[in-house]
Order: structure tokens, then sequence, then C-alpha cells
């Protein structure tokens, strides 16, 4: 009679222990998804057209309305029209961008205080998703070719160099 009190003690203690070990797990699970459950502490102000004269302006501020930063992107067209170094890069050069396929993002800025959190990739990718929805292939830009942060900022998202200059080089990302 004491062996089997016995034994249905530790049925009962190990049934516990896996019902605490779930409820537990569960608990760590809700825990990790609030932790890393993706709050926005921005806003992104969308101004202007892709296909027009002076582009599309994206400034991003806080929740607070302080402004962070921004970027433009602007249509092929115009591009050749906005930037020398634009039309200098594509001048005598065979290269697959044309009117409709390609978009020229330049001018991101991010302020000094706001730096190294991740804002300025989340512009850039902006500019991609808007791009795509015109229904445009590639994103190009000019980087300095002693600006580090821009240089990594744009490898790191899959920008290849399509041609250089002394001080400067042409990247482009397919969409």
């Amino acid at each position: 009679m004491r062996r089997a009190q016995y034994n249905q003690n530790q049925e009962d203690l190990e049934e516990n222990f896996i019902k605490m070990k779930l409820n537990l797990n569960e608990e760590i699970n809700r825990i990790k998804s609030l932790m890393f459950e993706q709050v926005e502490d921005y806003v992104l102000d969308v101004q202007g057209n892709i296909n027009s004269p002076n582009g599309l302006n994206i400034i991003m501020k806080t929740i607070e309305g302080e402004k962070i930063g921004h970027t433009n992107v602007i249509g092929f067209k115009h591009a050749v029209d906005l930037s020398r170094d634009f039309k200098t890069f594509l001048e005598n050069k065979e290269h697959p961008f044309l009117e409709d396929n390609c978009v020229y993002q330049f001018g991101t800025e991010i302020d000094q205080k706001f730096r190294r959190n991740g804002y300025a990739t989340i512009l850039r990718n902006k500019c991609h998703d808007l791009s795509k929805e015109n229904n445009f292939k590639y994103a190009t830009g000019i980087l300095r070719k002693d600006n580090t942060a821009n240089q990594n900022l744009m490898k790191k998202m899959g920008y290849n160099i399509f041609d250089s200059s002394d001080e400067k080089d042409f990247v482009v990302l397919e969409l």
C-alpha cells in the first residue's frame, strides 16, 4: 500500500512538474514576444512624387515631432537633370537604366544625435518599397568614397558598385 501511494505521489509530482514547465515556457515565450515586438518610435512623412521634377522627399520624425532625418528619391528622367554626377556616370557607358525602370536616391541625412540607430536603413527601405510600388527595377545612388558609414550601409543593403571615379562610387541595387 505504501509503495502504491509512493508511486502515485511520484506520478503526481512529475505531472505537476510538467505542467509547471509548460506554463513557464508559455510565459517565457509571451515575454519574448513582448520584448521583441517592434514598436515604431518614429513617423514618416512622404511628400511629392517620384516621377516629378522634384522627386519624393521622405522625412522621419520622432513621435513628438522632432526631425530625425530625411532622404529623397527621384525617377531617372529627372535625376539626369538634377545631378551632374548621375549624368556623368551614365555617359559613354552601357547600362540597363531607363526612364521607366530606375530611380536615384540621394540626400540621406540623419541628425547627429539619432545616428547609429538604424534610421538610415529604414529611410532607404522606404524608398525601395515606394520604388517597387511604382514598378521601378533599380535603385541607384552616388556615394563619396570617404563616407565609410554610407559605403558600409549600402554594401550591407546589397548595393553593388556599377562605376567609380576618383572620389565617388555609383551604386545600384536591383529591387
